[in-house]
């Protein structure tokens, strides 16, 4: 995990470090089953240290986080169970993750018992949620406002209209709004219709950045023109998986962490870094240049990966 960190921040070194709010994002993260059964005895710190010196570059780091963080039994007997201990958390705060999405289909998992412990132990670990309450989490810094909206299209259908209504009024409280979105489905590498019409009508609301995730794979970033804005929303699909116990296509085991700077005018400075994870212990290190170019070419000409 050493050699992995010291490789990460010598890529973060190669990125330029402009002015205005420096956000990064992640997809997927699971700290359940095999991945919680890995680190029985061992260090929670040392899971996601690896990303340590990205989020270190940036204001605010945010994932999605797919394992409710509880010990209360689960929710149903049939059908997967993410649970987490909630000791896990570790795994977030010493990376340096400060955002996590909850509105996906697997925050359930134990229960509405188990959703309000797992905002018990994030709240203790100094870290914000958003979803699935629909509350928008405002964040400052650098002079710029971010407002913060979590949606969930795979437990059900979004009601689109009340979605664009929610980002409507989140932007007309000044600054810029930032949607995390669960949508798609596993393993696709493009994004179907259901999400880019999602996206178009998202921007139209008034979004200034869209991040999906629940793909579990990389699909492409892409800027989209929308109504309520004079400049164009930064889209991406899926940044693929952070840490996972899947048992996937080799894809499901690389993922980008998406770094961007958002200014009053909406995001500038994209940039992309790569990882992979390491499925016999389930730790992350940089990607070589095989699964740098694969990633590259998922993300598509919207966004650099950088070296």
């Amino acid at each position: 995990m050493v050699l992995a960190a010291a490789a990460l921040w010598a890529l973060a070194a190669c990125a330029p470090r402009p002015k205005g709010v420096r956000l990064m994002l992640l997809g997927d993260i699971m700290l359940g089953r095999g991945v919680a059964q890995a680190y029985v005895g061992e260090s929670w710190e040392s899971a996601l240290e690896a990303i340590g010196p990205l989020t270190a570059q940036a204001h605010l780091t945010a994932a999605n986080l797919e394992s409710p963080l509880t010990f209360h039994p689960r929710a149903a007997p049939v059908g997967y169970d993410l649970r987490a201990p909630p000791e896990s958390v570790r795994a977030l705060s010493g990376s340096g993750v400060s955002l996590v999405s909850l509105a996906n289909n697997h925050i359930l998992d134990g229960g509405q018992s188990g959703l309000t412990q797992t905002l018990d132990v994030l709240r203790e670990a100094g870290i914000g949620a958003i979803g699935p309450d629909g509350e928008v989490v405002v964040r400052q810094a650098d002079g710029v406002k971010l407002a913060f909206l979590a949606f969930d299209d795979v437990s059900q259908p979004l009601d689109l209209n009340q979605a664009a209504g929610e980002v409507r009024r989140a932007r007309a409280q000044g600054g810029l709004v930032v949607v995390s979105i669960h949508w798609g489905h596993e393993y696709l590498s493009v994004p179907d219709d259901r999400q880019q019409a999602l996206a178009r009508a998202l921007a139209d609301a008034g979004a200034s950045v869209i991040w999906g995730h629940h793909p579990h794979v990389v699909q492409p970033v892409e800027w989209v023109q929308g109504g309520a804005l004079p400049y164009t929303t930064l889209v991406a699909y899926s940044l693929g998986n952070v840490l996972f116990d899947q048992a996937g296509p080799p894809a499901t085991r690389r993922g980008v962490a998406l770094s961007l700077t958002l200014e009053r005018d909406g995001a500038h400075a994209v940039w992309a870094f790569a990882f992979v994870m390491d499925p016999s212990r389930f730790e992350l290190r940089s990607a070589d240049r095989a699964a740098r170019l694969a990633l590259q070419a998922s993300l598509g000409p919207a966004v650099t990966v950088v070296r």
